[in-house]
């Protein structure tokens, strides 16, 4: 057996050197090909995802142009425009102190209304009704619009569940601007949110 043993033994190690012999770059050519592979992977869908954000901000970058230009068209409105400029001309001549407590009586009053969901009889009811038709073709892209004046009071609304002075908010004061007036493009945010949720009515 010891004669048998050592060719046998022989012909083990020379059958493993050239398994190994070939194992070893195939192997290698197995890890290099997966890495490649991964690589190429990773820089198509990297591309991809690039093609996909771009192509969704441009797409974003023209709604939100899209809704600045109309904006600023209902701005210009006669009817829109008259309301604004008489909101603000009620506040001509008068103290600050008078003007926060006319303001405070108004905010109080739209507080006080009887039905949530319906519009106080002081406010503007030709403007409104505009302003609710104009929303109601546009309903699919805006939640509410509203107008305020010069001190960010309400004028008007599209719909009667919102509050009735925004000055103190941040994005009133960048829109406002110091009487300047700016876009201001904020993330998305319910106005109505909070005052649909706290009256079923």
């Amino acid at each position: 057996m010891k004669l048998w043993s050592r060719p046998h033994s022989l012909q083990r190690k020379i059958i493993t050197a050239i398994v190994m012999v070939g194992l070893l770059p195939l192997t290698l050519s197995l890890v290099l090909t997966y890495l490649e592979e991964r690589r190429a992977l990773r820089e198509t869908v990297g591309a991809n995802f690039k093609e996909i954000a771009v192509e969704a901000a441009r797409r974003i970058e023209i709604q939100v142009t899209r809704g600045i230009n109309e904006a600023q068209q209902l701005a210009t409105t006669p009817f829109v425009l008259t309301a604004v400029t008489e909101a603000n001309r009620s506040y001509a001549g008068k103290e600050e102190k008078k003007i926060e407590s006319m303001i405070g009586d108004w905010q109080r009053r739209w507080r006080e209304r009887e039905h949530r969901n319906e519009f106080p009889l002081f406010i503007n009811r030709i403007v409104t009704n505009y302003l609710i038709r104009w929303h109601d073709i546009r309903k699919s892209d805006y939640v509410a619009i509203l107008v305020t004046d010069n001190r960010g009071a309400l004028v008007v609304s599209s719909i009667p569940q919102v509050e009735y002075y925004y000055g103190k908010s941040a994005w009133w004061q960048a829109v406002f601007d110091r009487g300047a007036g700016r876009v201001y493009v904020s993330f998305f945010r319910d106005p109505c949110a909070e005052c649909l949720g706290a009256d079923p009515q």
